[in-house]
């Protein structure tokens, strides 16, 4: 991909309440689809950005944020407002610090056997 070069793509986010810590988006674009696990802390900013994703909330101006995969040296820009919503409908299904709560630990130990 050549420097500079611009795509659109839609960002798909979900959360499920019983994997609380973990957000999945998935990049459409023209021709590809790519999914992200990543951790709901650190797109609420709450964690370093260390690794193949990160997010620099505020940047480059007050409302977008941007995500930076290094490996790739590829930033994409969203909405900082669609994001903190989508964000505070994750608090509202589990709050930080209750994630725990929502774990069902014979349940994930049977599947990680079945798998």
């Amino acid at each position: 991909m050549p420097v500079g070069t611009h795509y659109d793509f839609t960002i798909l986010m979900s959360y499920r309440a019983h994997d609380p810590w973990a957000v999945t988006l998935t990049f459409k674009g023209h021709n590809n689809v790519s999914t992200w696990v990543v951790s709901r802390e650190l797109l609420a900013g709450k964690c370093e950005n260390l690794g193949d994703f990160q997010i620099f909330r505020n940047h480059p101006n007050p409302t977008q944020a941007t995500i930076f995969f290094p490996n790739e040296n590829v930033k994409v820009l969203l909405s900082l407002k669609k994001l903190d919503l989508f964000l505070n409908e994750t608090l509202n299904e589990v709050p930080w610090g209750e994630e725990w709560r929502t774990i069902h630990l014979d349940d994930e130990i049977e599947n990680f056997f079945q798998n």
